[in-house]
């Protein structure tokens, strides 16, 4: 039986060192959560989607690509009155979607 398959069991000897193991780890934890909060994202204009997509994609995106993105539907957006924004998570998400291959579904005859 290997020491995957079996319950961790330390020998008495072996409980300090186990026990500062998981206070350690334990700190950690608490020094993550008690880390500043995330700031909310802040959504992006034209311009400065055109210059996160230049990052990503490492070729120039030019503004009237991005209207051009949005009237296809390939690029998530939102609308106040007549401007248009974009998070970047939303752009990440929708990313991933496309790459993700598409399920066949094949007939059978």
């Amino acid at each position: 039986m290997s020491k995957i398959d079996k319950k961790f069991q330390p020998s008495f000897e072996e409980i300090p060192a186990v026990l500062a193991t998981i206070l350690q780890k334990l700190d950690h934890l608490v020094s993550l959560n008690n880390a500043a909060p995330l700031e909310p994202e802040k959504p992006m204009r034209i311009n400065e989607c055109a210059d996160f997509l230049t990052q990503l994609e490492g070729k120039p995106v030019a503004p009237h690509a991005i209207y051009s993105r949005v009237n296809r539907g390939t690029l998530p957006y939102r609308r106040s009155g007549g401007t248009l924004y974009f998070y970047r998570k939303e752009i990440l998400e929708a990313i991933d979607r496309m790459s993700e291959p598409s399920l066949i579904i094949e007939e059978v005859a």
